[in-house]
């Protein structure tokens, strides 16, 4: 380490003190040669978080350097920042640069969001665009030539995005420019033909329980001390093949006794916990069999709420399936830095099971037996869970039993 680069810790290292003594609440980082203001900010433009946490600026763009003068600036604009944050007047503006703020494909991002409010869902907005936004935030620069949506591209896949979510971003920004087009806001989309040559992985062949393996998780559900309440929410998924946030949103008054029918409806989106239709916009009747409808009368009482959820969490309220995910059936850390593994976990752990599988397998195991082990006919099948023929047909054709060509005799 030079003589400059270890005055300049030692500056930092005195600058933090007094700052700390003046109760500022912002300290001086030093970081690849580079200086950073860190403390509790208020969230930056575009950013999903809605309260102030932890966040670091960078004092290079305001021109202070990583060197003992510019620790004695740093130390001034910390003061400042300070000053600003306790007024409330602080504004991100005066630190990021100025392409972050307003250049074309933010800009025309917004506009775009808004004329699309109005049209889809809630939970869209909430969800995939505004991911998109804040990837674009991120970027900060400009997006206004074939070569800058390239760069942008090569920065999602450098930046740990998945081939396949990196294409959803990069799909729904060509749509944006694209209207963008068509109003005479932009002169081309350079985002058109953008994700030709991406690598998205195919989806993987369903790998459904097997009956046995079906029996073994519901009976750890059942004599679970801490998570038999979900007993029933289980063996649900597993008689239904329901999407879990179909099952989640499943209420008293969509189930009726008299024609023995669930009528799948809405859904309850897993992250925003909000109410909406279902994946496909269309409803659906399941039919109840004897289990099904045995299980859903040991959960029914006559003064029930027909509003009322059917499956509820232990403090009666809605069911959160990302907890029961995270928690009852993968397992979490918990505050003391712990592995608590949930049952499936355990259960595959043990060799109980094959392998680990994510609860959607659940759905997956329901269509394969039906089709694989009872021979019922896709199209059946596929109206029961709400997909397609075609999607019966190409995604589980993987785990459809091999059949001998008949000797035809010709």
């Amino acid at each position: 380490m030079d003589s400059v680069a270890k005055l300049t810790q030692e500056r930092v290292a005195q600058a933090n003190g007094r700052l700390k003594s003046a109760n500022v609440g912002l300290s001086i980082l030093i970081r690849n040669q580079r200086l950073y203001l860190r403390g509790t900010l208020p969230p930056k433009p575009g950013c999903l978080r809605t309260s102030a946490h932890q966040q670091e600026i960078s004092l290079g763009y305001l021109g202070i350097r990583a060197n003992p003068a510019g620790v004695s600036a740093a130390e001034r604009e910390a003061r400042r920042l300070g000053v600003a944050l306790q007024e409330r007047s602080f504004d991100w503006r005066e630190y990021l640069k100025p392409q972050t703020m307003q250049k074309l494909g933010l800009e025309l991002w917004d506009k775009y969001t808004a004329y699309k409010e109005k049209t889809v869902a809630r939970t869209t907005l909430l969800s995939t665009y505004a991911k998109t936004r804040v990837k674009l935030v991120k970027w900060g620069e400009p997006i206004a030539t074939k070569l800058d949506a390239y760069r942008f591209r090569d920065w999602l896949l450098e930046t740990g995005c998945q081939p396949v979510t990196a294409r959803k971003y990069l799909v729904n920004l060509n749509a944006c420019f694209q209207w963008a087009v068509n109003c005479g806001l932009a002169e081309h989309n350079p985002f058109e033909g953008i994700t030709q040559g991406l690598k998205v992985s195919p989806l993987a062949t369903p790998e459904p329980f097997s009956q046995a393996e079906v029996g073994e998780i519901l009976r750890a559900f059942q004599q679970d001390r801490h998570y038999s309440y979900y007993f029933p929410y289980v063996r649900f998924l597993f008689l239904t093949g329901a999407r879990p946030e179909e099952a989640v949103a499943l209420r008293w008054q969509h189930i009726n006794w008299e024609t023995d029918e669930i009528h799948f409806c809405e859904a309850v989106n897993t992250a925003l916990l909000i109410r909406k239709g279902t994946k496909t916009g269309k409803s659906r009747l399941f039919p109840m069999g004897s289990e099904l409808r045995e299980l859903l009368r040991e959960q029914w009482t006559a003064n029930v709420d027909p509003m009322q959820p059917v499956f509820v969490s232990k403090e009666g309220r809605q069911l959160n399936h990302a907890n029961f995910t995270r928690r009852a059936w993968h397992g979490y850390t918990n505050r003391h830095g712990k592995w608590i593994p949930g049952i499936v976990t355990r259960l595959a752990e043990a060799g109980a099971i094959k392998s680990y599988r994510e609860p959607y397998a659940m759905r997956d195991t329901f269509i394969s037996h039906c089709v694989v082990e009872c021979g019922l006919h896709p199209v059946q099948v596929a109206a029961w869970v709400g997909n397609s023929p075609d999607v019966i047909f190409k995604h589980y054709a993987g785990v459809v039993k091999r059949v001998e060509v008949p000797h035809l005799g010709f």
